[in-house]
């Protein structure tokens, strides 16, 4: 698979992620019921494992690693696995600021991401 299609799978991936959390996490703060129906859970581990996936194919096809030889794929993993716990918190137990951090730590992600760098200034 070449690393284009992976990228823009991965691309897909991050809209899927982003679209479900933003829509979540909105009518979580609103106390709409469907937020914790089981396939609305089931729809975002799908989403997540599909961008996860693409990330370590495209990793595996460059050869660079978080933790070992890429310092900006290191800083997207701190901040997946902290937007993953502020996620939580926002969508399971309604707390708005946990939101806000979240969708911050996105942009955080999404800087990385683009610039290649750990040092992003939003």
């Amino acid at each position: 698979m070449s690393y284009l299609l992976l990228k823009n799978l991965h691309l897909l991936g991050v809209g899927a992620s982003v679209a479900l959390f933003l829509t979540r996490g909105v009518c979580a703060q609103l106390n709409v019921s469907w937020v914790q129906a089981a396939w609305a859970r089931i729809a975002s581990h799908i989403s997540h494992t599909f961008l996860l996936l693409m990330a370590l194919l495209m990793c595996y096809q460059l050869n660079m690693w978080p933790l070992y030889n890429s310092a900006w794929l290191t800083a997207k993993l701190i901040g997946l696995i902290v937007y993953i716990v502020l996620a939580t918190l926002a969508i399971k137990r309604q707390r708005g600021w946990a939101f806000g951090l979240g969708f911050l730590c996105l942009m955080y992600i999404a800087g990385v991401a683009f610039s290649k760098s750990p040092w992003v200034v939003m």
